[in-house]
């Protein structure tokens, strides 16, 4: 039996980012992974950051996800101090590609969401999209300009890693919890298969499997997204921004590979990837750049994002007193990452939050069936 202040469950960015943030709070952590630190939804991202706000975010939304962006290239110098890893913090623009009217008209909706987080956009003419990026050679109606950044998100898994390890967090692998401990209305800890943990609080952190911990009374409509990917490596193509095609993105990296994903896909846990779904991705970049069809394909993988019926994570307290929710953050795990772990490290440490996240409440899907 082991006593801590927190557990937390699951060690993705999430998790890592939290167990960082309560230790430096001066909390004892025990960090629980039920496979390998890092490996699931976190490792499979892109890394991008502040590309472009979905519809279903305010203006104030998109402008959070940007704020923590931008803590995350702040933090990147800390790591490489405390740990010695570069994460690959770059800044580019982005440009974003129309090919349709219902295109130009979909990419228009997103400036007051853009120019409310202060991000701003230009919208320019495919002879200046050909400018900028001489590859693209797609029949573009219009294109737009943004600020953007991307990490190379691997690396920052380790460095969050090292970090939290160097900084006193314990770490257990292979340690698969099953049942919140709750003793007269209050979590105690957690159960695995072989061992008990106990703490003052716990925080389930496990993204696309957050609802499946035994003992948890709310609903956690939290279900596997699986997002295929897949890594190229040209010597032809030099990209100077990331391109967002209407359903896919180019992304490239600083070590020179080029990135191309995601398919989106209610397939559960199923970690294949599929000729279609790859099929799809390829023909869709070399489309807009055809010099992409001579590239060597490097490397294919498959994540499961943590998708939930509105798209907001589910943040906070649970209705048992100590135990927090930090799950469903679909698509903006790495992007929303700081902000959550500042909210749970306040909710935990002083009792309440400056953040204006209600509507990340995680009881807010009622009950779970009995």
């Amino acid at each position: 039996m082991r006593g801590y202040d927190v557990v937390i469950i699951g060690a993705g960015i999430i998790g890592l980012m939290a167990a960082r943030a309560l230790r430096a709070a001066g909390r004892t952590v025990a960090l629980l992974e039920r496979s390998e630190v890092g490996k699931e939804a976190s490792w499979a991202s892109a890394g991008v950051l502040m590309s472009r706000p979905y519809a279903y975010e305010s203006i104030s939304d998109f402008a959070l996800r940007v704020e923590g962006s931008e803590m995350l290239l702040a933090l990147a110098p800390a790591l490489a101090a405390e740990t010695g890893i570069d994460i690959e913090a770059v800044r580019h623009p982005a440009l974003h590609l129309a090919f349709t009217a219902d295109g130009e008209a979909n990419m228009r909706a997103l400036q007051p969401q853009l120019e409310g987080a202060e991000l701003g956009c230009e919208f320019i003419s495919p002879a200046d999209v050909q400018e900028r990026q001489p590859e693209i050679t797609a029949p573009v109606t219009l294109g737009m300009v943004t600020s953007c950044a991307n990490i190379e998100n691997r690396r920052l898994l380790r460095a969050l890693e090292i970090g939290a390890r160097n900084a006193g967090v314990e770490i257990f692998t292979g340690c698969d919890v099953q049942t919140l401990q709750v003793t007269g209305g209050r979590v105690t800890g957690v159960h695995t298969a072989t061992q008990e943990f106990n703490a003052d609080a716990v925080v389930n952190a496990t993204g696309s499997w957050g609802g499946t911990l035994r003992g948890a009374p709310e609903r956690m409509p939290v279900l596997p997204e699986r997002g295929q990917m897949l890594a190229l490596w040209t010597e032809s193509v030099a990209l100077t921004h990331l391109i967002n095609l209407p359903q896919y993105i180019i992304i490239p990296r600083k070590s020179g590979r080029v990135l191309l994903g995601a398919t989106s896909e209610r397939a559960g846990y199923d970690r294949r990837n599929t000729a279609g779904g790859v099929q799809g991705m390829l023909h869709a970049a070399i489309q807009a750049i055809p010099k992409l069809a001579d590239a060597a394909i490097e490397e294919l993988w498959t994540g499961f994002r943590p998708a939930n019926p509105d798209g907001f994570p589910l943040v906070g307290r649970s209705a048992i007193e100590g135990y927090y929710y930090a799950v469903g953050h679909y698509k903006l795990g790495i992007q929303q990452a700081p902000i959550t772990a500042e909210v749970i490290s306040d909710l935990i440490t002083s009792g309440g939050t400056a953040r204006s996240v209600a509507h990340w409440d995680p009881t807010r899907f009622g009950t779970a069936e009995t």
